[in-house]
């Protein structure tokens, strides 16, 4: 069902978060974790017995050492392979980590997209650029998105992470218009809506999102628009 909160103005461009917002990640995730936890137990078979939690305990310690890390779930997630990696005296736990991070990213990215999303994307496009603003690290050349994208903004070290304004006017810049000319679509409260309308740009929230039955509560700032499935923005625009 889609709901007006705030009447936008006219736009010109359009960006997306990935994550939960075009394709259910979970799924992805769980297949890239699975993925990376039989490499490391190749290399020492104690991995075995490693679990969610003690990698959240390693990244919160690498996050500490560390805070610089924090915009990007790629380095961080190095950084907890190579203490893991030391942990255990695997020769050459730099080298090892790169590998294991590429047998990650090569599952993580392994995306089987929604014809109907693609569609959506393909019709969106002939009418408005298209932009991917993201704090995840899908490969959008393995997972084919990136075709629908004019440009992809990823947070990084360096690149502060959604909800901050860095991804945003960067799109701006680079497509050469206003902040209020663009809309950003996502499913999360603090990084996509509130982001977007802290910075002044069109706020669509997809609540819920992909991996959630129910709809979440607004933290204070409402979007312009409010969707619950992404094949609305068709009506949304038009």
């Amino acid at each position: 069902m889609m709901r007006c909160y705030l009447r936008p103005n006219p736009i010109k461009a359009i960006s997306f978060d990935l994550d939960d917002c075009l394709y259910d990640n979970r799924p992805l995730l769980k297949q890239a974790l699975w993925a990376l936890q039989q490499h490391l137990q190749t290399l020492d078979a104690r991995f075995a017995h490693w679990h969610y939690q003690d990698w959240l305990q390693l990244k919160r310690h690498c996050q500490r050492l560390a805070p610089q890390l924090k915009d990007s779930v790629t380095w961080t997630r190095r950084a907890t392979l190579v203490l893991a990696l030391q942990g255990y005296q695997i020769p050459n736990p730099q080298t090892q980590a790169d590998t294991a991070m590429d047998v990650f990213m090569k599952a993580r990215s392994d995306l089987n997209m929604s014809s109907d999303i693609t569609a959506m994307l393909t019709e969106l496009g002939r009418h408005y650029p298209l932009v991917a603003i993201s704090n995840g690290n899908l490969n959008l050349q393995q997972s084919g998105l990136d075709k629908f994208f004019t440009h992809v903004y990823k947070a990084d070290v360096g690149q502060a992470s959604k909800p901050a304004s860095h991804m945003f006017a960067q799109a701006c810049r680079d497509l050469d218009i206003l902040p209020h000319q663009l809309m950003h679509v996502g499913d999360h409260p603090l990084s996509d809506v509130a982001g977007a309308r802290r910075f002044g740009a069109v706020s669509v929230w997809l609540n819920p999102g992909f991996n959630r039955q129910q709809e979440l509560k607004a933290n204070g700032i409402l979007p312009h628009w409010q969707i619950s499935n992404p094949l609305e923005l068709l009506q949304l625009v038009y």
